[in-house]
Formats: structure tokens, sequence, C-alpha cells
């Protein structure tokens, strides 16, 4: 989330929405437990949850992933404009870093202004 121009990160759970997926003997989807996060709501406050694909994703000059760094750094920079022009930017910079390499993973970016 980005509040008072500061960015703060959340960890989620290492674990799959569904539970495994595909992984057989994985235990049951319905009894795993995640952490409930609670903060204090802000007014302008930011809240973005997104997915590991977009930072894991190869490109660049060195083909190396785009990093959570720079992935803080472009939500920061641009949490002023409204969300329509944030997702464009977003959407931009991925393709951008990407080029020619293959996506790896699939890819979820959600904002939301309070």
């Amino acid at each position: 989330m980005v509040a008072d121009n500061e960015v703060i990160v959340i960890k989620a759970d290492r674990q799959t929405v569904g539970g495994g997926g595909l992984i057989p003997n994985k235990g049951d989807a319905m009894k795993i437990k995640y952490t409930n996060h609670i903060f204090p709501i802000k007014k302008d406050m930011r809240i973005y949850l997104f997915s590991d694909g977009y930072i894991d994703q190869f490109g660049g000059n060195n083909r190396k992933t785009f990093g959570a760094q720079k992935f803080k750094e472009l939500l920061l920079n641009n949490q002023h404009l409204c969300m329509r022009e944030q997702k464009q930017i977003i959407a931009s910079a991925h393709a951008d870093w990407k080029g020619n390499t293959a996506q790896i993973d699939d890819i979820l970016v959600m904002g939301i202004r309070l």
C-alpha cells in the first residue's frame, strides 16, 4: 500500500490460493489457514494487490527480473495519477521491460484508491 508517500509492504503467506494446484496429496485446500492483516485506513491511501509474476518477469538489457524495488518505485512515482493512468503506466512498463522475452508467469495487479 502507499500512504503518506511511503510504500508499506504486507508480506503474503507462501501458499497458493488454490492450495497447491495440481500437486497431489497437498492437503485439503479448504483447511489451509491464511494470515489476516489489519491496518489503519488513511484518506487518499492506495492499496495494491499483485501476484509475483510482475516482479519476477525477465527483461531489460541484461535479461534480469523486474524486481520488487523497481516495482515499488513505479507505484510510488505514479501514485498521484488517477487509477486509469496508473494502469496504463504499469502495463507499458511491463511490456517495455519484457520486450521480446516470453512472459513466464501469470500477472495480476489491482489498485484501489481510498
